[in-house]
């Protein structure tokens, strides 16, 4: 699918079966070569004189002259030409000549081993010299990379919006569950490709798992990268899009979506094998609408029909793959809404709450900004997110809720980089909300340090129980988080 063609040049050797008519003799054949019957030692004075030439400033270092090979030596305008005479004996071609490295326009389909370009179309070789065609070059070996092919739009501002992949490389995790059964194929569980430009903007991720029995893989998420973190903690934003009224980092998170994609067979060998490659395949994504996409409260409609990938994918196999959708409790976050007091988080300045991150593993703790602990634990949940992000987790959020009893908040925010800071409220009190199902362990202020986690479809799979005292063991905290980051999908 992505060969490529080389062409080989071919070498000369003197002693050949065919050569060219000389420019200084009848029936015009190659003009410019050593005219028949060219004289040895004599003086180059005009182009065409016997055992002289002109091709452009080169030589025409062999020729047929008097029915044996020559060899000339360049000369120019009044200086000497020295011709050698070749044991071998000759015929003179019919018109066209032949280049080993040009291909011949009349020929028999080859590239003919005889050193001058061809000069003219329509000829036939009638010499003995056999045309070479060049190897054909299946492209380097080992698995080709998956391409992205075409676009998404969005309409959104008013406008539509195309951001263009066409060839930029693409990564992709695909887990097939291992089958031992001789003539068996295995199934897919899990599909996510992920692709940017090369400047490290307009990321898009695509999740795809297990549908129904029969049903294979279906769409579960996208997200999309408008404005992007990089190295450094500099923001980048994707050329071209609609302009970002947030100062930080603007990911686009999907909201409901139907659709999925249509997975290559893996046969045997490779559906018994841990790690399988499945070489040229076509992956489309399709959905029956155009998904809503949103970051806090601004929405978009995803169009995916105008991409698609092509190469070599790889796939992970493990007897522990799921292929069919299991449903889970339903579940629902803990509601609030709140003031996000972070200079430095996207969603700065603007209230909202848990449900902005709807689909992620989210890890919250409670604090205030004069307690010693809750500054060392804010400074940990940071590095928390960090950790994560550098491990490609892009679906964990770290959220720090600080005590409504406020007095100095820089305390915390400078402590953190890009995680939100909810300001809590004696008329919301989300310390309270959040604590719901632990009430009575602990009374008021006394949850402070508390942490909560939830799984990708809002069960609290996480308690941290606070000392009660404002002291806080910060390893047992970090491990427990440490715990949702790395929980099943």
């Amino acid at each position: 699918m992505f060969s490529k063609s080389l062409i080989f040049p071919l070498t000369l050797a003197l002693a050949l079966a065919a050569c060219i008519r000389g420019g200084g003799g009848g029936g015009g054949g190659g003009g410019g070569a050593i005219a028949v019957g060219g004289a040895v030692g004599s003086s180059c004075t005009s182009e065409g004189q016997g055992g002289c030439t002109f091709a452009n400033g080169q030589p025409v270092t062999v020729s047929c002259t008097g029915g044996a090979w020559a060899e000339g030596v360049a000369c120019g305008v009044g200086n000497s030409c020295v011709v050698n005479g070749a044991a071998s004996s000759c015929v003179v071609n019919n018109s066209p000549t032949d280049a080993g490295t040009v291909a011949d326009t009349a020929g028999n389909g080859g590239n003919d081993a005889n050193p001058s370009a061809d000069t003219a179309v329509g000829g036939k070789d009638t010499t003995g010299q056999a045309d070479v065609i060049a190897p054909k070059d299946n492209g380097p070996a080992g698995p080709q990379p998956l391409v992205a092919m075409g676009s998404f739009s969005a309409a959104i501002d008013g406008g539509t919006f195309t951001v263009d992949y066409a060839g930029q490389l693409a990564t992709a995790l695909a887990q097939h569950k291992l089958n031992s059964s001789p003539m068996g194929l295995a199934c897919f569980g899990k599909l996510q490709l992920a692709l940017q430009r090369p400047d490290g903007s307009c990321r898009l991720e695509l999740v795809f798992g297990p549908g129904a029995p029969g049903q294979g893989l279906i769409f579960e998420s996208a997200a999309f990268h408008a404005k992007q973190a990089q190295p450094g903690g500099a923001v980048k934003a994707c050329e071209g899009w609609t302009k970002e009224p947030a100062s930080g980092a603007v990911v686009y998170q999907s909201v409901g979506g139907t659709g999925g994609i249509a997975m290559p067979a893996l046969a045997q060998p490779g559906a018994g094998k841990t790690s399988a490659t499945i070489p040229d395949v076509t992956l489309q994504p399709t959905l029956l609408a155009p998904v809503t996409m949103k970051f806090l409260g601004r929405t978009f409609k995803l169009d995916l029909s105008g991409l698609a990938f092509g190469g070599d994918l790889q796939s992970e196999g493990s007897t522990q793959t799921v292929c069919e959708k299991v449903a889970p409790p339903v579940t629902t976050l803990p509601a609030f809404t709140l003031l996000d007091i972070n200079p430095g988080s996207p969603g700065y300045n603007t209230s909202y709450g848990l449900s902005a991150f709807a689909g992620k593993k989210i890890v919250v703790a409670l604090v205030s900004d004069w307690c010693n602990s809750c500054i060392a634990q804010a400074k940990m949940m940071q590095q928390l997110q960090d950790s994560a992000v550098a491990a490609g987790k892009t679906d964990v959020q770290m959220v720090l809720v600080a005590d409504k009893q406020k007095s100095t908040p820089a305390n915390l925010t400078k402590q953190v980089k890009n995680i939100p800071i909810f300001q809590d409220t004696a008329a919301v009190n989300a310390w309270i909300i959040l604590n719901e199902k632990h009430a009575g362990k602990f009374k008021a202020s006394e949850i402070r340090n508390s942490g909560y986690g939830f799984a990708k479809d809002g069960t609290e799979i996480m308690y941290f129980a606070p000392s009660g005292t404002g002291s806080l063991n910060l390893t047992a905290f970090q491990q427990a988080a440490q715990k949702v980051i790395n929980s099943p999908e």
